[in-house]
């Protein structure tokens, strides 16, 4: 899977409507598994501040019931400037699923100068 950076640099922002700036949404690599079994992937989080960030809950996947569930986060607590941490997440169909895309959408809140939030696109395909 692909680092997340999160902060607010300009390389990693676009332009919204009325000059704010916003992280852009990431993709992960599309996880592929069969129906009954499980694959498991890895993001990698940066802090690109000049300073630390407070991670204060765990990363939350929606919808509910999705495929998708974070199996270990080294995500918690501060991250200092120009670290790294881990969320590894495990796609796993049911047995029976039918073959096809399957999305969800990993979100990481932090505080940097007040709340923020970084969100993950997940995909995984049953085969």
């Amino acid at each position: 899977m692909r680092a997340v950076h999160l902060g607010q640099r300009h390389s990693e922002q676009h332009e919204r409507a009325g000059g704010q700036r916003q992280p852009d949404p990431l993709t992960a690599p599309d996880l592929k598994a069969a129906a009954g079994s499980s694959a498991k992937g890895t993001l990698t989080l940066g802090n690109v501040n000049d300073g630390p960030i407070t991670i204060s809950q765990p990363p939350a996947i929606t919808p509910a019931g999705s495929p998708f569930s974070v199996s270990d986060n080294k995500c918690t607590g501060s991250l200092a400037s120009e670290t790294t941490c881990i969320i590894e997440v495990t796609f796993s169909p049911p047995k029976g699923a039918a073959a096809g895309a399957q999305s969800a959408t990993l979100t990481v809140n932090y505080q940097v100068n007040g709340a923020a939030s970084k969100t993950v696109l997940l995909a995984g395909t049953v085969q």
